[in-house]
């Protein structure tokens, strides 16, 4: 999902009903890259979802408070994201307050943390963004721009592979809109080097655009 407005009402609708968005027709699919956990009612997740609508991303948007992390899911997410469990919480929630937790915390240990989190999906930051490689934890646009141009470019090198007619559709507007930002990026060394970038290939991107089905 990204790239074109979408309207809060049918955020709220979807949400709801429990479906996945996706970009293009936001259509269901079996397995996404990137889940973000949001809450329809936070004004926060509402700046985070419209930053994410104009990145070209793909990504599984659930609501936190109806389908939470899970132990397993908070425990993977604090590894990946080198973070301690207390960034997970939060902290200006009510029910946070109501348990007095800011008092409790501190005698916590590892295993209780993450089972308290995923005790109720309220007690956790949102946005939470989630991907096999990265980690996000509230949302600030700076920080997000950088993690969500990685997962941008790695998931146009994986539709850069198949080239279907879908595939090609979408990386013709890439093209045409974000590829340029990411291109001058990489030219900054802005992009790790072990990065897959024939996406960001001048001639390749043009000769997949322009040749073949």
């Amino acid at each position: 999902m990204s790239g074109t407005a979408f309207p809060f009402d049918l955020y709220i609708l979807i949400i709801s009903q429990k479906s996945v968005i996706q970009w293009v027709k936001y259509k269901k699919e079996e397995t996404f890259m990137v889940k973000v956990y949001c809450y329809p009612k936070c004004s926060t997740c509402k700046k985070a979802i419209k930053f994410l609508n104009e990145q070209m991303l793909d990504y599984k948007l659930i609501d936190i408070k109806e389908d939470n992390p899970d132990k397993k899911t908070i425990k993977k997410a604090a590894k990946t994201s080198g973070l301690p469990l207390r960034k997970f919480f939060n902290t200006s929630g009510n029910l946070y307050k109501e348990m007095g937790l800011s008092a409790k915390l501190p005698a916590m240990s590892e295993d209780e943390m993450p089972e308290l989190l995923a005790s109720d999906g309220m007690l956790v930051k949102r946005p939470l963004l989630i991907s096999d490689d990265y980690v996000l934890v509230g949302f600030k646009e700076d920080q997000w721009k950088e993690i969500i141009r990685l997962l941008r470019i790695s998931q146009m090198e994986e539709r850069f592979d198949r080239a279907n007619k879908e595939d090609k559709t979408i990386l013709s507007s890439y093209y045409e809109s974000l590829w340029k930002e990411d291109f001058e990026a990489d030219e900054q060394g802005l992009i790790p080097k072990d990065t897959k970038r024939g996406v960001l290939s001048e001639d390749g991107l043009y000769n997949l655009l322009h040749n073949g089905s």
